[in-house]
């Protein structure tokens, strides 16, 4: 059965925590915050290695028997196996995909969704969500798949993956957030960005450029995070 229940006022000391507004709903899992409305990440069993939250950025295009679905689902099993949390958009296409995949790993899987999209389309979060975080806009949900993670991957998309990547790079070119990987897969994501370092390549130094990596396939892109 499913349950909401708006949290406390935002901490301060805190920025990633949600504010007041934002209901934070519940399947299976009893939950219990340590802090005025903050979101603790449920203890989760792994494999190795050192649990992470991994935001997983994304199209909703691909659909369940597409490749670009399998892909994302092979990344939320490797999520999954290891341990790790894996942090959505909550909906369909690449977010379903990475959700269900960890999930059927036995993996912790926790949906960022809003008001504002399903006002835009009619969608809800999908079934293999285990923890939902609702704000009222797209700002603020793209903000909490940011702060709420210690690495996040880019799988193909569109404007809104674009916009994803753009605000996270941006907060770690500027320090606004404490580095973290940012690891954009496939070719697409390489070619976008060359051609943009090549007609404003003054404007994009080389410390800036660090904060991207470019990963050729899911299998690498989790080797990347695991190696930071």
């Amino acid at each position: 059965m499913e349950f909401c229940r708006r949290l406390g006022g935002a901490s301060r000391q805190n920025p990633g925590c949600p504010p007041a507004d934002a209901p934070v709903c519940f399947g299976r899992s009893a939950f219990h915050p340590t802090a005025p409305g903050c979101v603790p990440v449920l203890k989760i069993r792994k494999s190795g290695g050192t649990p992470m939250r991994v935001t997983v950025f994304g199209g909703s295009a691909p659909k369940p028997n597409s490749a670009e679905y399998q892909q994302a689902f092979l990344l939320g099993q490797l999520l999954g196996q290891n341990g790790h949390t894996a942090l959505t958009g909550g909906y369909i296409g690449t977010m379903e995909a990475v959700s269900r995949g960890c999930a059927e790993a036995g993996g912790h899987v926790i949906g960022i969704t809003c008001d504002e999209i399903e006002a835009w389309r009619p969608v809800s979060a999908n079934r293999w969500v285990m923890e939902e975080i609702r704000y009222p806009s797209i700002q603020q949900r793209l903000q909490a798949l940011i702060l709420e993670c210690q690495a996040a991957i880019a799988l193909p998309g569109g404007v809104g993956t674009l916009a994803e990547i753009v605000m996270m790079w941006n907060q770690l070119q500027t320090h606004a957030i404490s580095t973290r990987p940012l690891v954009l897969v496939g070719s697409g994501w390489q070619h976008t960005f060359q051609t943009l370092y090549d007609w404003q390549d003054s404007y994009i130094p080389p410390d800036h450029r660090a904060h991207l990596t470019f990963a050729d396939d899911i299998q690498s892109a989790f080797q990347a995070i695991r190696s930071s």
